[in-house]
């Protein structure tokens, strides 16, 4: 066994995977969450998500919504563009992977998002 962040699974194989997997790694640990060894597989699956997700989001902003196709006689039709429905497919898979690695509010606590007690707002409704 070695360094999580260094040692890769074999699942990354491209610069912009281990980049992705190191930054995930660093913004979680980086935040008291204790990593095991085996954890570097489920690491990869969410560089690798988000890295997908940040293509589709890429061809969204640049082909926009709709795509021009040819219809069944060859006439030219609007569709909504496929990376929208990938992405909202990728996207659940996402959010639960990080989750599981306390990278959301919820999962951090409630304290945290929740103003203290005492820490009123003067709004001015007490007065009426």
């Amino acid at each position: 066994m070695g360094d999580i962040r260094s040692d890769f699974p074999p699942s990354i194989s491209t610069e912009e995977q281990r980049k992705m997997y190191q930054m995930f790694y660093d913004d979680i640990t980086n935040e008291g969450v204790v990593l095991q060894y085996r954890d570097r597989h489920l690491l990869a699956e969410v560089a690798a998500n988000q890295i997908e997700m940040n293509h589709l989001r890429e061809d969204l902003r640049i082909n926009g919504e709709h795509v021009e196709t040819s219809g069944d006689r060859g006439h030219p039709i609007m569709k909504k563009n496929p990376s929208r429905e990938a992405l909202e497919k990728l996207r659940p898979a996402q959010l639960r992977i990080m989750r599981a690695f306390c990278m959301a509010p919820d999962y951090r606590g409630k304290a945290s998002a929740t103003p203290q007690a005492g820490n009123k707002t003067d709004d001015g409704f007490g007065d009426v």
